[in-house]
Order: C-alpha cells, then sequence, then structure tokens
C-alpha cells in the first residue's frame, strides 16, 4: 500500500472559521490526499480585565487507506 493512496479528512472547529486557512492546514500533511473542514466550534476563553481572548481548536483527523 503506498502512502500516497491515503484519504485524510480533517475537522477544525474554531469559533471564526474564516480566520483557518484549510488550503495551509492540508498542504502540511505529508502523505496522501487531504480533505479539510472548518467549523465554528472551540472555545473563546475572555481573560481577566479584557484583551483577546484564549483561542481554543478542535481538530479530528480521520485516515482511510484504500480497500479498507
Amino acid at each position: 500500500m503506498e502512502r500516497d493512496a491515503m484519504r485524510v479528512l480533517v475537522e477544525i472547529g474554531v469559533p471564526e472559521p474564516g480566520a483557518v486557512d484549510a488550503t495551509a492546514v492540508a498542504a502540511l500533511l505529508p502523505y496522501g490526499e487531504a480533505r479539510v473542514e472548518v467549523r465554528r466550534g472551540g472555545l473563546a476563553v475572555p481573560r481577566p480585565g479584557g484583551g483577546v481572548p484564549t483561542v481554543i481548536a478542535n481538530a479530528a483527523l480521520s485516515v482511510a487507506l484504500e480497500g479498507v
């Protein structure tokens, strides 16, 4: 089985989906055919006293091989 036969689905949840460059995320995967889906989710945790919140993203990867 060749590594390039892998199909990789990356699902990312963040408070501001438009801020994620799905093409750049897909380019980070070294093998296979990547598909990246970004949707609203994750957390934006306010900081005491204001300022930029701490952003927490959730990500899940599903990997499939041809014939599996």
